[in-house]
């Protein structure tokens, strides 16, 4: 175990050592995987399942694996220095500290490209050469009649100097003798707009005197000269006060002033443009305030103490864990507990320790356990009907069938038109992942039927539309009402002359490269049309995915399939069966 000094990638809530992938590109490689584990991290041989990955952003290894995951939740990629970053600070580099400016932005391989070899040292040597050679030494000529310099020491009022060369007896850095009363560069450099303003000229200027003295003796011996006064070293105060707030100003605004200004100083905003705020959306009551408890208090069921082992490594599921499992989800839903099966098996899985969560997952999964609908509350809030109560349909009560039915056999159960507002859903499924509440066929039946009934009494308002179903049906907020309707429309809202919709395939596969490859290829021809008429199209000439599928992947992974557009404008070959990095 790493010593309690060294640990430093580690996770600052669980303390437990950080998953970290560097990608085999990546040079010294093999030093950093050192580093990592020496410091309580832990590297990791695939990337899919660790929050940090590192790369080498010069490679293009690196940049696929940026644009694979660039807009991933829960994922980083960042330059492989980062360790060492993190190692020299003591402390780990995050979000707040900007990761060090190790995160990868995808161009750093532009950058690298587009930077010339730096060829300063032989031109320096070259230049030096050059002014070795002896030159002859030109006095400096100063007009003492070009400005007055007694009065007004500002130093925008210097006349620029032209520089001289070095001479051959001092380095290129020093000063000759003869310079060393010129007005200093940053001084020659301002900005010419202050020097002819008519603003001045409403002063009482006193005459310029007949041999003033020159502006560099004012600028290194001011304590020294005739006509300073000891409180003002730089100008008279009488003057300087309105004009030192105008110049502040000035730097502020972009519209230059004509002398000082005797109006109130306002601070302008610092942000400009409309900034409108936005009301944010409720989020939907939690699904136990809309499942209600009227069961007395109990126990949970007993765990299993016989442990089976297996031969292939781990433990087996006996009947004892099988009856156990089924138990505590009819525990759960005599107690109102509503879980997703999820959360179920992570409550398991601390009770019943012999196997992970992940076990009981996978049982689950394997033998398509799925849990019941749980039954709201009978008094939940309802938006009132204007022609009177909401119908009460013959229903049974909540339907024990799972989630996910189809939609296009939902259309055809549409009955005669409706004069009254459909009862809303009466049991609510969890989702299997534990994100929230899943869309059962009575949801869509409802949305479809609702959403008639208003159509049928006149001009549908659909802001009072979307509000009215999460009244009526709060256990799914109106923004997932809203978010659910925009992704399904094409195939609620169907008529007999629209295409039909491409067959989607018997089995799910995953993506490929190749699939990213024809992707590209499609869309660099410029294909017109809306997005749902594209890809339904792509859909017909490649149905080995459903065509809601293509749309999904190529919104999630277009940085990657831009990448290859790219790569075809520029005359490459993409070939499918390049592997993409592991």
């Amino acid at each position: 175990m790493p010593q309690l000094e060294n640990a430093l990638f580690v996770d600052s809530m669980f303390g437990t050592p950080l998953q970290i992938y560097l990608d085999k590109d990546v040079p010294d490689r093999h030093s950093l995987v050192e580093l990592v584990k020496k410091h309580g991290g832990s590297v990791s041989q695939g990337y899919s399942g660790v929050p940090y990955i590192l790369v080498d952003p010069h490679k293009d290894s690196g940049q696929n694996l940026f644009r694979q995951y660039a807009n991933k939740k829960g994922k980083v990629v960042l330059d492989a220095r980062w360790i060492r970053e993190c190692i020299k600070a003591a402390q780990l580099q995050t979000f707040l500290t900007n990761w060090a400016g190790c995160k990868v932005d995808g161009t750093e391989a532009q950058a690298q490209e587009e930077t010339p070899t730096p060829a300063r040292p032989r031109t320096r040597h070259a230049e030096q050469q050059q002014r070795q050679q002896p030159q002859p030494v030109q006095p400096l000529h100063i007009d003492p009649l070009g400005h007055s310099q007694t009065h007004y020491a500002f130093e925008v009022y210097v006349p620029p100097i032209p520089p001289t060369p070095p001479q051959p007896w001092q380095p290129a850095a020093a000063i000759a003798p003869e310079q060393t009363h010129i007005t200093p560069a940053h001084i020659l450099h301002r900005p010419a707009e202050y020097r002819e303003e008519p603003a001045w000229n409403h002063y009482h200027q006193p005459e310029a005197p007949i041999n003033p003295a020159p502006p560099s003796y004012d600028y290194r011996y001011r304590d020294d000269g005739n006509g300073w006064a000891s409180s003002a070293p730089y100008y008279d105060p009488a003057y300087v006060q309105p004009y030192q707030a105008t110049y502040v100003e000035e730097e502020n605004t972009t519209t230059p002033e004509a002398g000082p200004s005797t109006l109130p100083h306002e601070t302008p905003e610092k942000s400009r443009g409309r900034k409108r705020a936005r009301p944010t959306a409720a989020p939907a009551p939690p699904t136990s305030s809309l499942v209600a408890n009227r069961n007395p208090p109990a126990r949970s069921p007993t765990p299993p103490t016989r442990v089976v082992k297996s031969t292939y490594g781990g433990n087996l599921f006996t009947a004892d864990d099988v009856m156990y499992l089924k138990k505590y989800i009819d525990y759960c839903h005599e107690q109102g507990l509503v879980l997703s099966l999820r959360e179920i098996c992570e409550r398991i899985a601390v009770k019943a320790p012999h196997h992970t969560f992940y076990s009981w997952r996978r049982y689950c999964n394997k033998h398509q356990i799925r849990l019941g609908g749980y039954t709201m509350n009978a008094d939940r809030s309802v938006s009132p009907n204007p022609d009177g109560d909401d119908e009460e349909d013959n229903q049974p009560g909540p339907s024990s069938r799972p989630p996910g039915g189809s939609i296009h056999n939902l259309m055809h159960v549409n009955a005669a038109p409706r004069n009254r507002s459909p009862t809303p859903p009466r049991a609510l499924f969890r989702s299997t992942t534990g994100k929230g509440v899943a869309f059962t066929d009575d949801d869509i039946t409802f949305l479809v039927r609702f959403m008639e009934y208003r159509k049928s009494q006149g001009k549908l308002d659909m802001v009072a539309f979307w509000k009215d179903v999460a009244i009526k049906a709060p256990h799914h907020s109106r923004a997932s009402w809203m978010k659910y309707w925009r992704r399904h429309k094409h195939e609620l809202e169907r008529n007999e002359a629209d295409a039909p919709l491409p067959v989607p395939p018997d089995k799910k596969m995953r993506y490929s490269r190749g699939d990213d490859i024809l992707l590209a290829k499609h869309f660099y021809n410029k294909v017109e049309g809306t997005s749902d008429k594209i890809f339904q199209a792509f859909g017909r000439l490649y149905p080995h995915h459903p065509w809601k599928g293509w749309q999904e992947h190529h919104r999630i992974h277009k940085p990657k399939i831009d990448h290859f557009i790219q790569r075809l404008a520029n005359g490459e070959t993409l070939e499918d069966e390049e592997e993409a990095p592991q």
